[in-house]
């Protein structure tokens, strides 16, 4: 048996701790779909029932839940003064923790099962069957509406090991806001330069959606540092904000965030005058100018790389796909979005990597896909990674490693 707990964390910000970035992405990516899920799904005894295992030995393809068997004297005897514990038995992951008003009332963020209450006790808890348990990377925690709580992370003793970070960071991360003609506002930057660079080198540069700068940076220092990687830059490019127009009927959430990294998201495709288009202008022509003019930035098509996960990774095939001319290479880390796959089969000599977990098989099956279709490309050269694990910053953190040092290896492969 194997246990472990978790503790709240503070309301999300831009910074550079990996609990701050976890938050913001639970609540920016996560959360909207879990607080539909929750309203769709209210947690009681009759949805739980109607995710349970089957019954006996039966093998599982997916997860499933089993009848809790925790008493609320051992709950609170196991919690202690923690918010939360869980433990591993078998091919079995049990988490109890406090319930609240302020509870989302599942777990989240790999798997989304409604929560069993303890009797009265004021604990709720699940126990979740999981299969290739030993393989898997789970996080695991109980959502908030006043900020998503750091995950606690179960790793079994077949997973991927841990992506290495550099602590503290050597190299600097600033910050500019940039005035885009192509969109009519202000955006963000949060531009990473590796320390220790000789004057006149020039760098490649990763073009990262969603801003996650804080969060990639260290694991690509730690890359440089142990050789396994050239040095490069992370321009992390903000996302809009709010709620959006224009998105096709079969959309069930209509935000600016999607219409500008989603090409078929757009009622009407994605013509110049689309927030898709006008964003990737932002982008290819105006944020590119803008760090080849004041970093040490190489503007060679071959050092740069389109990357994003979920939507954002939506994004990266598609902008390398409609900008041929800019974009050498892809970072695409559960890229969803079946209706713009189309895009996948566009690129030409470009070099891909791109994954998905095993528990989320939406963005599997598209992350595959695009794979494929990339793969047939005369000139494309594409490596495809499948980890047991779900829709996670966890997993991707993994996955940006094992990308950078294949797409910056110091030597050629």
């Amino acid at each position: 048996m194997k246990a472990g707990t978790s503790a709240a964390c503070r309301p999300c910000q831009y910074c550079g701790g990996r609990v701050e970035l976890a938050c913001y992405l639970a609540s920016m990516l996560l959360l909207p779909f879990l607080l539909f899920s929750a309203l769709a799904q209210p947690a009681s005894l009759s949805e739980v029932e109607r995710q349970r295992c089957p019954s006996g030995a039966i093998a599982i393809q997916q997860p499933c839940t089993l009848p809790l068997q925790v008493s609320p004297v051992a709950g609170t005897a196991l919690l202690r003064s923690s918010e939360s514990v869980w433990w591993l038995q078998g091919d079995r992951l049990t988490l109890i923790g406090r319930a609240s008003d302020d509870s989302y009332g599942f777990i989240c963020c790999v798997f989304q099962f409604p929560l069993e209450p303890l009797g009265k006790s004021g604990l709720v808890g699940v126990t979740v069957r999981v299969p290739r348990l030993d393989e898997a990377l789970i996080d695991v925690s109980l959502p908030r509406r006043s900020g998503a709580s750091p995950p606690a992370i179960v790793r079994g003793p077949l997973a991927p090991h841990p992506a290495p970070e550099a602590k503290p960071l050597r190299g600097t991360i600033s910050v500019v806001d940039l005035d885009s003609a192509a969109l009519g506002e202000r955006r963000s930057l949060f531009i990473y330069v590796p320390p220790d660079i000789a004057p006149g080198t020039r760098l490649p540069v990763i073009y990262m959606a969603d801003a996650v700068t804080h969060g990639y940076a260290p694991i690509l220092e730690a890359a440089i540092s142990a050789g396994r990687a050239r040095p490069a830059i992370i321009v992390g490019i903000s996302s809009a904000r709010g709620e959006g127009t224009g998105c096709v009927p079969s959309l069930t959430a209509c935000t600016r965030r999607n219409l500008e990294y989603n090409s078929g998201a757009n009622v009407g495709g994605s013509g110049n005058g689309s927030p898709f288009h006008r964003h990737l202008r932002f982008v290819a022509d105006e944020v590119l100018s803008y760090v080849e003019r004041n970093y040490p930035a190489s503007t060679r098509r071959e050092d740069r790389i389109a990357a994003g996960h979920s939507s954002g990774a939506v994004w990266a095939f598609s902008a390398a796909a409609r900008r041929p001319e800019v974009f050498g290479s892809v970072i695409a880390l559960s890229a969803g979005g079946r209706e713009s796959v189309e895009d996948a089969a566009m690129v030409d000599r470009v070099r891909i990597y791109a994954g998905a977990g095993t528990f989320e098989p939406y963005y599997l099956a598209a992350s595959r896909a695009r794979a494929e279709l990339a793969r047939r490309r005369l000139g494309a050269d594409v490596r495809f990674r499948e980890i047991v694990s779900g829709h996670s910053i966890t997993m991707w953190s993994v996955m940006f490693a094992e990308a950078v040092e294949w797409l910056l290896s110091p030597s050629p492969t």
